[in-house]
């Protein structure tokens, strides 16, 4: 077994650092950017369930719009072949 550390390591300008070896407002910072990303990919999947939700309605939208127009033109051929 290796001692090799778990905490992933941070790259910086090209350069790998372990989080560890930051000062505590660099810890700070990192602690910060982890918490804005998790925020960040919260916030994208409630937006993709948004979407989802949107096209959902919309479908149901154009599903009763095409019905609807199917009725009238269902009565209005009635109403012509009556009238013959």
């Amino acid at each position: 077994m290796t001692n090799e550390s778990t905490q992933p390591l941070l790259t910086i300008d090209g350069v790998q650092i372990n989080p560890d070896e930051l000062s505590d407002k660099g810890k700070h910072i990192v602690a910060r950017l982890h918490q804005l990303t998790n925020d960040k990919n919260l916030l994208l999947v409630r937006l993709q369930e948004k979407d989802i939700v949107i096209k959902a309605f919309r479908n149901e939208l154009i599903a009763d719009y095409q019905s609807d127009n199917t009725e009238k033109a269902e009565e209005e051929d009635a109403t012509v072949k009556s009238n013959n």
